[in-house]
């Protein structure tokens, strides 16, 4: 059964109060990329909280006390922290900006939109959920957040092995012989021959894949991302030496050690430059092969930033060619999307990973190609291939 007619909505309200809650939801958004890059912030906090508050206060003046709890949930995790009684992590930013695409979802069922699924029952079991976040005790508090962030997007679920769901298949690929792999097929589908170099490049995948959990499935994700971006722009990278970058370009981490190479705290100097250096060594590894000198660019200045604060040679966009500013944009986003996939299984929510690569264009990426990723990654989305 679909929520209950709000008995007190006045639906001559509804487009001033839409304009103020996309105000409140998109500043909300902002503050929550920038909180996660300053936790401790106080302002910042106390900035959510108002905005939380505000959106609060205009769904009980519009007639929509029904939605009330859930947000009343969402102040009560922040007015927690607000107490020290725990930090903000990302978890918490997560269920805040889940909580806010719901409520956003429900307003438009309860003021004539499609069946959500949700009933009355069920959004009282989420906010008391939720809620009981700020009152749980410390080693539940990251299980119970996971478990929220689940219900809210079941699409957060990361598979065990990504690299092995057959439902990830690329609808333009269908036509093809089943018995091809996802990454031939896809690589058929941009023109790029598997020769002895690329097949070769290929054998590698698997165990550089297995070197860290963190891996797993991801040559195929940033292949798929990469090529449809390629693509989307009218092909004005080498598809095969794209291919080839995507699948070189961090080969030489896998020889790092894994307590660098899974560390979670900042690095000191000296693992800094250990880490910073892979972008040289893989480059160093496919300029010895003729062939590829391209791809070796692209590698080398992967980690380079369009506003020339990036490593290991400080270029600027203009000297940036435009395959490393494609690997280092979906190189970035999959690394926020399965951070946290190997421990907990749930991966960052798809429009929480999207706002963070956009708060980095103009500085640490291209604004042009910004935008190509954003109309690709919303299709791929759409079709659940990402």
């Amino acid at each position: 059964m679909a929520l209950p007619a709000p008995p007190n909505y006045d639906p001559n309200l509804l487009d001033d109060f839409m304009v103020e809650f996309e105000e409140a939801h998109e500043f909300s958004e902002n503050t929550l990329v920038e909180l996660e890059k300053h936790p401790a912030d106080e302002e910042l906090l106390h900035k959510l909280f108002r905005s939380v508050h505000t959106i609060k206060g205009n769904l009980t003046f519009i007639g929509f006390q029904i939605l009330v709890p859930l947000l009343q949930s969402v102040e009560d995790i922040l007015s927690a922290v607000r107490n020290e009684e725990f930090g903000f992590t990302r978890e918490i930013s997560d269920v805040v900006l889940l909580s806010l695409d719901r409520t956003k979802e429900l307003i438009a069922e309860l003021s004539g939109g499609d069946d959500s699924g949700t009933t009355e029952s069920s959004l009282d079991h989420l906010s008391q959920l939720i809620a009981s976040v700020a009152t749980c005790d410390d080693k539940s508090r990251e299980a119970r957040l996971h478990s929220i962030i689940l219900e809210l997007d079941p699409s957060t679920l990361a598979l065990s092995d990504p690299s092995t769901n057959q439902e990830d298949t690329h609808p333009e690929l269908v036509h093809l012989d089943t018995s091809l792999g996802k990454i031939e097929k896809l690589l058929l589908a941009h023109q790029v021959t598997i020769d002895d170099d690329i097949a070769f490049f290929f054998s590698l995948m698997k165990p550089l894949e297995a070197r860290s959990t963190y891996w797993s499935g991801r040559s195929f994700r940033l292949l798929l991302i990469a090529l449809s971006m390629n693509h989307k722009a009218g092909n004005p990278i080498n598809s095969t030496q794209l291919t080839t970058a995507v699948i070189m370009h961090d080969i030489s981490m896998a020889f790092l050690p894994l307590d660098i190479l899974h560390k979670s705290t900042v690095y000191n100097a000296d693992e800094r430059k250990i880490v910073q250096n892979h972008a040289i060594s893989s480059h160093q590894l496919l300029k010895n092969m003729n062939r590829w000198a391209e791809a070796a660019e692209m590698v080398l200045q992967h980690h380079e930033h369009f506003d020339g604060m990036g490593y290991p040679e400080g270029l600027s966009d203009e000297h940036i060619c435009h395959g490393a500013k494609v690997l280092a944009i979906i190189d970035a986003y999959d690394a926020i999307t399965h951070e946290r996939a190997h421990t907990s299984r749930v991966k960052r929510p798809f429009i929480r990973a999207v706002l963070e690569i956009n708060s980095l264009s103009g500085s640490q990426f291209s604004p042009y190609w910004i935008e190509i990723f954003n109309s690709v990654i919303k299709m791929l989305h759409a079709r659940g291939l990402v």
